[in-house]
């Protein structure tokens, strides 16, 4: 949007440091809310809702900024309850950016949904996601935008790097939903059968999940050292030029970046057979979609790939012509139209 001359700003809830690099043309401001904790009594949790809603109506009145929420559900439906309270004049763009059945309960998704009917447009990620919104959207209000990419090269990296020390890479925090555990127990039922070589490397945050991994790995010592944690890491590029095989496991996803980006760089990706998952990877056309919770499937699939370098060098050439689908240059030009659609 900068580059194409747009006045563009990042707006957030809370006083953050951001890990990305962003052009200094971005003006980024913070509401600087408090975070509140789960603790708080529900009267507590009421007022700051409302505090939240009026914060943000405070900062967009009497502006004709487009405002495009990039965040979870709930906030927004915040942003749309902030205008219809304060009667604000902004066009508001919103996102679903995961799987509203599998992110919510019926009765949170009811009152959370009901109000994405009053944005005037709903950017979704996927096919499976626009049919479930349909039921309670206008459908000329929802636009299907993939995720982009900004990685490109005009080689695929992958076989010009045929030296690779990384034999699985998994991507993305360490929380329930991502299901490194089966990822963890694939890699001990595959070790048991091949011997204890292989290199798995999960990168991302703890986010409450490690523990349960931790416990599991306890009493295995060999397992256990070819697995390394490395926490969230800014040298991403570095680690997917060293990987072999990418295997996201997640129990639901909106789009996953993770495997967009891996196919950038020509990494074959395992993933679990999430819904929508097809809509990224093609299966044993540029990576394979295995049954999820089935450690024992994946393992079997690992063992394939892992095996095969000819195989392996088959995928990575069609998840690299893949990836120009996500390509950012791509991708502006859908955000661009949907812009002018609201004007």
């Amino acid at each position: 949007f900068v580059k194409s001359s747009y006045t563009t700003s990042i707006v957030t809830l809370y006083n953050s440091k951001s890990p990305y690099s962003v052009s200094p043309s971005v003006k980024i401001l913070s509401l600087n809310l408090t975070k509140l904790s789960e603790a708080k009594s529900f009267v507590s949790k009421i007022y700051y809702f409302f505090k939240r809603i009026s914060s943000i109506a405070n900062y967009f009145k009497n502006k004709d900024d487009i405002i495009i929420v990039l965040s979870s559900d709930v906030l927004n439906a915040t942003v749309v309850i902030s205008k219809l309270l304060y009667n604000l004049n902004n066009k508001i763009i919103l996102s679903c950016r995961s799987n509203p059945l599998l992110a919510r309960r019926a009765i949170e998704r009811k009152c959370i949904y009901f109000f994405y009917k009053f944005g005037d447009r709903v950017v979704v990620q996927s096919n499976y996601i626009k049919n479930y919104l349909s039921k309670t959207i206008n459908s000329k209000k929802l636009v299907l935008i993939n995720n982009p990419s900004t990685i490109y090269y005009d080689d695929n990296p992958y076989i010009l790097n045929e030296n690779k020390d990384i034999d699985f890479l998994s991507v993305g925090r360490i929380h329930h939903a991502k299901n490194h555990i089966d990822i963890v127990k694939a890699l001990d039922i595959l070790s048991k059968k091949i011997g204890y070589n292989t290199s798995l490397y999960i990168v991302g945050r703890d986010d409450g999940a490690k523990k349960k991994i931790d416990q599991f790995l306890s009493e295995k010592k060999m397992l256990k050292r070819n697995i390394v944690f490395t926490g969230e890491r800014r040298d991403l590029e570095k680690i997917y030029l060293n990987s072999k095989i990418l295997i996201h496991y997640s129990k639901y996803e909106g789009q996953s970046n993770v495997i967009i980006e891996s196919q950038s760089y020509g990494i074959p990706a395992i993933v679990s057979n999430y819904p929508a998952a097809d809509e990224v990877i093609l299966n044993n056309h540029n990576g394979f979609i295995v049954e999820s919770n089935d450690p024992i499937e994946l393992a079997s699939k690992m063992e394939i790939l892992i095996k095969n370098n000819k195989l392996q060098e088959r995928l990575s050439k069609r998840s690299f012509e893949y990836s120009r689908k996500f390509h950012i240059s791509k991708i502006f030009i859908q955000w661009e139209n949907l812009i002018l659609s609201v004007i």
